[in-house]
């Protein structure tokens, strides 16, 4: 059944109900992929892009929980991994796990603990879109680590969105989510990106998901 609205500790956000939530597209606490936040909050909300295709449509948040919970390692083993919200291209948008809980998006414990992960349906740099057949009508370049990245340009639906949840997150006023309106990093609370884990080489999203939420620093 599609319910709306964004749930923290099983209590949902009041006017967060463009956000919607299915049974069959959820991490449950202990499931894996997920993590206790060890007593800290929520601090910080960092970006992804998925690196596939640009996910329109209805089923979009459930075909994306799907293919991350059926990841594997080289090895065969299951992946721990998980997120919070699923952006479509369209802009529709999916949470996934409760805030109140940590999932696995980034490479580095104390980051997935304090923070909120959000994955964008989008092909990232204009060589994997090309490689996945989409067709790039528009290049934006964008930074990671101090290197140009040439990324397909993001959807206005898809940042729109983005920027709506990046605002309705800073505005939460719950305990549990404190996202200050500034630029995050691994050391300060606020918006960051999977680029800017330190140790990572992920490239995503290359500065153009901090960017379009237009905040400080």
């Amino acid at each position: 059944m599609l319910e709306r609205g964004i749930v923290v500790h099983g209590q949902v956000l009041a006017q967060t109900d463009r956000v919607m939530r299915e049974a069959d597209a959820w991490w449950r606490n202990g499931e894996r992929g997920t993590m206790p936040r060890g007593g800290l909050v929520a601090d910080r909300l960092v970006g992804h892009w998925t690196a596939g295709n640009p996910r329109t449509g209805p089923t979009s948040g459930r075909r994306v929980v799907s293919a991350m919970k059926a990841r594997k390692k080289p090895n065969g083993d299951p992946l721990q991994v998980a997120i919070h919200f699923v952006i479509g291209w369209d802009g529709l948008i999916w949470q996934t796990a409760d805030l109140g809980i940590a999932t696995v998006h980034v490479g580095n414990r104390r980051i997935n603990a304090c923070s909120v992960g959000v994955e964008c349906c989008w092909p990232g740099t204009v060589e994997n879109a090309k490689r996945l057949g989409c067709e790039v009508e528009s290049v934006t370049i964008g930074q990671a680590r101090g290197v140009r990245v040439r990324c397909m340009t993001p959807s206005p639906e898809m940042l729109e969105a983005w920027r709506w949840l990046s605002d309705a997150l800073v505005a939460a006023h719950h305990p549990a989510v404190i996202i200050p309106r500034q630029r995050g990093t691994m050391t300060k609370p606020g918006v960051m990106e999977h680029c800017d884990v330190v140790g990572t080489s992920k490239v995503d999203a290359a500065g153009l998901l901090v960017a379009a939420a237009g905040v400080i620093g």
